[in-house]
């Protein structure tokens, strides 16, 4: 604190007696009495480093006025040596200075002792003091060694009149009040961690410091102390108190770079400490799950336990191995070939008896393995059916079905010999006619016909050697003088066939582009108010069609307007789709539903159908509905209620599949699958500003839509993981606050799209952080993913948190896998590296272009601060960077910076843009 000091001195005038006067001052003080007046003196701050020189400016702020000073300030000859110092106001030439308004000014340095005197005097006796704040003098100062922070570098003595005295005209001494300023008020003085020591041991002078922790140190807290309490202290560019941790830091495996900012209270001086915290990479090479699509392993799964069985039946052909690694910087390999942790393997084939899957793990230090491994043991068939049974001569009486095994068949005398053609349900099985073998499907040898008759035996052995059918066809041939062919009854010996309904017909269907006739039938019935018009397509004809020319996509078009449209395949159609990647399109006049095969997931519908089950015997319907009037009115009544204007009616599409009285829903898709709905003319296109979906509770949310103009028509395509009832609206969505920032029209169109909210009505406060909860909550929305999944929360989301609902569903589409020791951290800020994690999840599940990771240094050198990435985030980081959805600013991309509401708006929007899931 700056101390108050009364200095006493008697006016002079004349050249001798300054000069005396000078003199004196630099030796003695003035005495003199009077009534005091007043001024301050400062003194500036030494700052700098060893081997700089350094100024520091004396200056005076007198009350009144002041004729005469003299003043002697002490430093500390460790740190500083004083090399000069000059006049800013009085002439320190003893013969000029006597004609100079500015006075006469002398100094002396005193480098033995640490310390200089100066004094000035007014030699017009009082005509020209000083009166207003006027720097006096400066000193510059030679820096010996780094300065310390709280070093007391200058002082001054203010209770020695001999040290420090002032006069005015009139002789009155002058009270004095004096300021130094400190000096090395950037440094800390003392730094540590809550994981170790650190190394070097801190020191003042020393900037840069290195920790090596082990790989289960998750996090890490810094704490710094300053030496003035007024400097600044920031910690990965956030401000911290001095003396108190910092908030937990996560700790990637590798160089984690803290910088710790130090800045006087005056912002005259930066210092910049740097602490690299090198966690090792981690040796836990453990599965921490183990799932199959099919049934689960035996024993029931532990980290600790290698080898496991599972037994499945004769018509699980293939399977799929579901695991997920301890540690996710491990590497995941399922018979060699990698998967990410947490995903479906490809496909395996299963051959009758035993097959040995490997699932190997390579921990992130790259010689840590363990390698688990999975005996799938796959039992011989047991079927021993007939899928179909004809002849050269006519059908079979009954219609032959695999669980009939006795048939006729009545023929002319002119008929002597026939073939019969029998196919086998299960390839793996054995076909004889008569004894003798016959590959399934091919023609038998030529049956002698008797008069009379004949029976004929066809037979089917199992894999399994045991099972076995025989199904027997007694050909009965008409004596020589039976001139028509008749049946016991008296009846015509023609097939008997079923009369179709007078609704049925032959309709075309489109295969890759080229229209096909007789591929399937059309049957229209009427239920009250409901028309349904199905589709059915011709299974043995569709499946030559699509071996032979390697079809990929299937055309249903319907016109018309019933209410329910069905194209009805049998499941052993859908598989052989599948393993050609072919595609289902039904087209209705308003609607168009395109699904891959794939993602029907035959043999997951089977599975919950049953044991044993015959693709064969499955029917899967698609379809594309009007939905009921309870639903439409439930709709509207939401829609009002959310200032949202319906623009077209709603279209329901559903995909079954049944077998006998059991129904399966296919609801969840791996990848989007696309419908479109056609805007009625008279509804403008401009007007649309996202398709909806309807979810379980009512609500209506976003799915990603683009409308385009195909033919003459306005087509809305809404891409969507899910089936239930579309539509597409008009919810324009404008924010005050973005008016002028950069982000107006990325807001405003997210908002429109019902995937942001804003603070308030009209604020969308784009500059604010967003937290993780936030940010995911968003995402979902944007992708269109609906609620309603089941998954294991982390450890510190519970289940009456707001945000419940999203984490699952994100953790489900393995958007996001939360950090090692289980938590996820809802309310904690995003960084704009976290965010780039995220984001490249959601770009896989939108099949955005894939990113060559070999391309990663070379894009991120563009930005000047790419050192700051972690290595868990830089090929995420450079993705979003090569997709464009992560821009930078100024060459500087900011991985550690928290992302703002206005950047997590923009960055949605251009992942669906860039996917083509909405328009640009």
């Amino acid at each position: 604190m700056p101390v108050r000091n009364k200095c006493s001195s008697t006016p002079w005038t004349g050249l001798s007696a300054l000069l005396f006067l000078i003199t004196i001052m630099l030796i003695h003080p003035f005495q003199a009495s009077a009534a005091p007046a007043g001024a301050q003196i400062f003194i500036s701050p030494v700052t700098g480093v060893a081997g700089q020189q350094a100024d520091v400016v004396v200056s005076i702020a007198p009350s009144s006025e002041v004729a005469a000073y003299g003043l002697q300030i002490d430093y500390d000859k460790n740190v500083l040596e004083a090399v000069s110092i000059t006049p800013k106001y009085g002439n320190p030439s003893e013969t000029e200075c006597v004609n100079d308004n500015n006075g006469c000014f002398q100094s002396l340095i005193n480098a033995a002792s640490g310390s200089f005197r100066a004094a000035w005097f007014d030699v017009s006796g009082g005509s020209h003091p000083v009166t207003t704040t006027t720097e006096l003098f400066t000193v510059r100062f030679m820096i010996k060694s780094n300065i310390v922070s709280g070093s007391k570098l200058l002082s001054v003595d203010t209770t020695d009149p001999e040290k420090l005295n002032a006069t005015d005209a009139s002789g009155h001494n002058v009270s004095l009040l004096v300021t130094i300023g400190k000096s090395g008020l950037a440094d800390l003085k003392s730094l540590s961690t809550s994981t170790g020591d650190l190394t070097p041991a801190f020191s003042t002078g020393i900037r840069s410091y290195h920790q090596n922790v082990a790989n289960d140190k998750l996090q890490t807290t810094v704490t710094a102390v300053v030496y003035d309490p007024a400097a600044t202290l920031k910690i990965r560019g956030i401000t911290t108190a001095s003396g108190t941790a910092s908030g937990p830091i996560a700790l990637a495996t590798g160089d984690n770079t803290i910088p710790i900012e130090v800045k006087a209270a005056d912002g005259s001086y930066t210092n910049l400490y740097t602490l690299i915290v090198n966690r090792a990479p981690s040796t836990n090479a453990q599965l921490s799950s183990l799932t199959t699509n099919v049934d689960v392993v035996n024993p029931q799964f532990s980290p600790l336990t290698t080898n496991y069985d599972l037994f499945v039946g004769t018509a699980i052909q293939t399977m799929t191995v579901t695991a997920s690694v301890y540690d996710a910087s491990s590497q995941l390999s399922v018979n060699g070939v990698s998967v990410n942790s947490g995903s479906e393997s490809d496909a395996i084939r299963l051959n009758i008896g035993t097959n040995t899957i490997s699932i190997s793990v390579k921990a992130q230090d790259g010689v840590n393995t363990q390698t688990y491994t999975l005996n799938v043991h796959r039992a011989p068939s047991t079927n021993a059916q007939l899928s179909s049974l004809t002849t050269n001569v006519g059908a079979v009486n009954p219609q032959f079905s695999p669980l009939t095994t006795s048939y006729d068949l009545f023929v002319g005398t002119a008929i002597q010999t026939m073939t019969v053609t029998a196919s086998v349900y299960d390839a793996s099985s054995q076909l004889s006619v008569n004894g003798v073998s016959v590959n399934s499907g091919s023609e038998s040898d030529a049956i002698r016909l008797n008069i009379g008759t004949n029976t004929i035996s066809i037979s089917v052995k199992a894999q399994d050697g045991v099972n076995t059918q025989t199904y027997t066809l007694n050909v009965r041939r008409a004596a020589s003088n039976t001139s028509t062919t008749s049946s016991p009854t008296g009846t015509s010996a023609a097939p008997t066939t079923t009369q179709a309904p007078s609704s049925s017909s032959v309709v075309e269907i489109i295969i890759d582009g080229v229209k096909q006739d007789k591929l399937a039938t059309a049957l229209t019935e009427k239920n009250g108010e409901i028309t349904t018009t199905k589709i059915i397509l011709e299974q043995d004809k569709v499946t030559t069609k699509l071996e032979n020319d390697s079809s990929k996509i299937i055309t249903i078009p319907v016109s018309g307007n019933s209410d329910v449209v069905v194209g009805q395949l049998t499941g052993q159609l859908v598989k052989l789709m599948e393993t050609k990647e072919a595609v289902l399109e039904i087209k209705t006049d308003r609607a168009s539903y395109t699904l891959p095969a794939l993602q029907m997931k035959i043999d997951d519908i089977s599975a919950k159908l049953g044991s044993n089950v015959q693709l064969q015997d499955i029917i899967i319907n698609v379809i594309i509905s009007t939905p009921s009037k309870e639903t439409v009115d439930m709709l509207q009544k939401v829609a009002n209620e959310t200032g949202v204007k319906l623009e077209v009616a709603p279209v329901t599409f559903e995909v079954t599949a049944t077998l006998g009285d059991k129904k399966v829903e296919v609801e969840r898709f791996n990848s989007y699958v696309e419908r479109t709905i056609t805007l009625p003319d008279g509804v403008d296109a401009s007007q649309i500003t996202t398709g909806v979906v309807l979810n379980p509770d009512g609500s209506f949310t976003h799915v990603p839509t683009k409308v385009i103009k195909q033919g003459n028509h306005d087509n809305a395509i809404i891409n969507s993981l899910t089936n239930s009832t579309y539509t597409v609206v008009w919810s324009p969505r404008i924010f005050s606050d973005v008016s002028t920032h950069w982000s107006k029209q990325d807001v405003n169109d997210m908002a429109s799209r019902l995937i942001i909210r804003g603070v308030s009505k009209d604020s969308f406060a784009p500059d604010e952080a967003i937290t993780r909860a936030e940010f995911v909550t968003i995402m979902v929305r944007s992708l269109g993913i609906k609620h309603g999944v089941v998954a294991a929360l982390p450890s510190d989301v519970r289940k009456d948190d707001w945000y419940t609902d999203t984490v699952a569903t994100a953790l489900s589409y393995q958007l996001i896998r939360g950090y090692e020791d289980g938590s996820f951290r809802p309310n904690q800020t995003i960084t704009r590296a976290e965010a780039a994690v995220i984001l490249n999840q959601a770009s896989k599940l939108a099949k955005l272009n894939a990113f060559q990771s070999g391309d990663t240094t070379k894009l991120l050198q563009n930005f000047n601060d790419n050192q700051m990435i972690a290595d868990w985030a830089k090929q995420a980081m450079a993705a979003a960077v090569s997709n464009g959805i992560i821009q930078g600013d100024q060459q500087k991309i900011m991985p550690q910076d928290n992302v703002t509401r206005a950047q997590t708006a923009a960055m949605m929007r251009r992942l669906l843009q860039k996917a083509g899931l909405i328009n640009n």
